[in-house]
């Protein structure tokens, strides 16, 4: 059985700061927690202040269930600790056959719409399954506190896909056609308010790592 994990949201108050370099793989202040094995710790400046992203992982051998996890953790200035801006969960839980939850790769940061606030933009897959179906695929892209999301599959892992078919969109999951829809997100409704430039940047990350997660079948 199969159960997944949704998105929890924090509040944050608004302060100026100017921006500047991303850095990788940085020494974490105590303040600074989170579950599971570390993958990426990032810090980045933009006009809310300094952030420090952190992705993890987590697998729960006993209770056959794998987690992700981002926090995004913001100092409004130099004179404040870090406190959580917003936090991202998601997983498999409970899965009597195989299963894995994992980022496809490092967090990008970027700020597209040039209004000083920078973007987080995450791909990961997942899956709970006996057979090689495809697995269930995410791109998720954070704003401060507006969330965008392409949400489908990544291909399937015998045949793998086309790499230059177009991945929207496919009806629902009921009606998946493994014919035509691996490798395809459900819908764009995420990006109706967001700038043309958030799609056109998530459209890119998801065909970029829609094959991710293969190895784990093969």
């Amino acid at each position: 059985m199969k159960k997944i994990f949704f998105i929890v949201l924090l509040s944050l108050t608004v302060f100026c700061f100017s921006s500047a370099k991303t850095t990788n793989n940085i020494s974490i202040p105590k303040e600074v927690k989170y579950s599971g094995v570390l993958r990426d710790s990032i810090t980045f400046t933009d006009s809310l202040g300094t952030h420090i992203l952190i992705t993890s992982e987590l697998e729960n051998a006993k209770e056959r269930s794998s987690y992700i996890f981002a926090y995004d953790y913001l100092k409004k200035d130099k004179n404040s600790a870090y406190k959580l801006n917003w936090k991202l969960e998601d997983g498999t839980t409970d899965c009597e056959v195989d299963y894995f939850s994992t980022f496809a790769a490092t967090p990008t940061i970027t700020d597209l719409d040039k209004n000083g606030i920078k973007e987080v933009t995450m791909a990961y897959s997942q899956a709970c399954t006996g057979d090689v179906s495809p697995s269930e695929y995410k791109v998720i892209m954070r704003e401060n506190q507006n969330k965008y999301g392409l949400r489908g599959n990544t291909f399937d892992p015998i045949t793998k896909g086309n790499p230059n078919s177009n991945p929207c969109c496919y009806v629902d999951d009921e009606n998946f056609d493994f014919s035509n829809d691996p490798g395809k997100y459900q819908n764009e409704n995420d990006f109706k308010k967001a700038p043309k430039v958030f799609l056109d940047y998530a459209k890119k990350i998801w065909v970029k790592y829609r094959d991710y997660g293969l190895d784990e079948w093969l």
